[in-house]
């Protein structure tokens, strides 16, 4: 009996390192949005906008450019980094285009 409960430990301490190291879905989006205004023109820190407060303004990633294919490829390096499936990665990158990542039109100076 006692090796059987060792066994069924040992299993459950695997499993909760698993979980411990999977990203939340905020988490991942988050990662998303830092590499997309990383290259953004103009580039900037998704985390100091944030800290800064400047992600509470309404549309300020309007103030940013990434062509829509970059956008497409960062999210899809994201999910596969997460390794998730075709209906995981769609519902990423709908988040992200729908949420607050870089316009991918170019303002006329």
């Amino acid at each position: 009996m006692k090796k059987k409960n060792i066994h069924i430990i040992n299993g459950l301490n695997k499993q909760m390192k698993k979980i411990k190291k999977k990203l939340t879905n905020d988490e991942i989006i988050l990662e998303c949005y830092r590499r997309m205004f990383k290259e953004a023109e103009p580039s900037a820190d998704f985390d100091e906008l944030c800290e800064r407060g400047i992600t509470k303004i309404p549309q300020f990633f309007m103030d940013y450019y990434l062509s829509n294919d970059r956008t497409e490829e960062i999210c899809l390096e994201v999910a596969k980094e997460n390794k998730f499936n075709s209906y995981e990665t769609k519902k990423l990158k709908t988040t992200c285009l729908l949420g607050c990542s870089p316009t991918s039109f170019k303002k006329n100076d």
